[in-house]
């Protein structure tokens, strides 16, 4: 079985997870602006972190899946998580997901890792639609899809959770070329 790789452009690293990035993960997962918009269950605790990359390590193994952490390519720094994500069968529809650490945010890291995802994508699973969701009211996450050359679909009404109320979730859609 072909091994999750490793990509770069220079100034970020997309990596396989590995046991030892459970400190890094469990300290950003404590970060209240990740966990504003990830709707994460709290109180999150180091044996979750370890748990977490079990699991995203299963999920490539059964190709149900592809998470990568984001590092600094200089220093190896941990910036964040991007998953590729099943949303329909076999990888044919994927969801890009990501949040970025604060050591990350206003550098232009989350633009840069879904650039990566989206090319090596493209290239490796060939899906037949690509998507990317947030919610409404994340403006960081509304430039990266657009900067990325991702069209709003729809907007879901209720779809999604913020600060513990329901929100409208945005939806977009990536133009796949022909």
């Amino acid at each position: 079985m072909q091994a999750l790789p490793t990509l770069t452009d220079g100034t970020i690293v997309l990596r396989p997870w590995v046991d030892d990035d459970a400190d890094d993960h469990f300290r950003e997962i404590q970060d209240p602006e990740v966990v504003r918009w990830l709707n994460i269950d709290m109180p999150y605790t180091l044996d979750d972190a370890a748990g977490f990359i079990a699991q995203v390590v299963e999920r490539w193994e059964q190709r149900a899946g592809a998470h990568f952490v984001v590092a600094d390519a200089g220093d190896g720094r941990f910036l964040g998580y991007l998953g590729v994500l099943d949303a329909g069968k076999s990888m044919k529809v994927v969801e890009i997901v990501y949040w970025v650490a604060a050591a990350g945010r206003r550098r232009g890291v989350a633009r840069r890792a879904v650039a990566l995802a989206l090319e090596w994508v493209l290239l490796e699973l060939a899906p037949e639609r690509i998507e990317l969701a947030m919610v409404d009211g994340n403006e960081a996450a509304i430039r990266v899809a657009e900067a990325n050359g991702f069209q709003l679909r729809e907007i879901d009404s209720g779809g999604a959770t913020l600060d513990g109320r329901p929100a409208d979730k945005r939806i977009y859609d990536f133009s796949l070329p022909n």
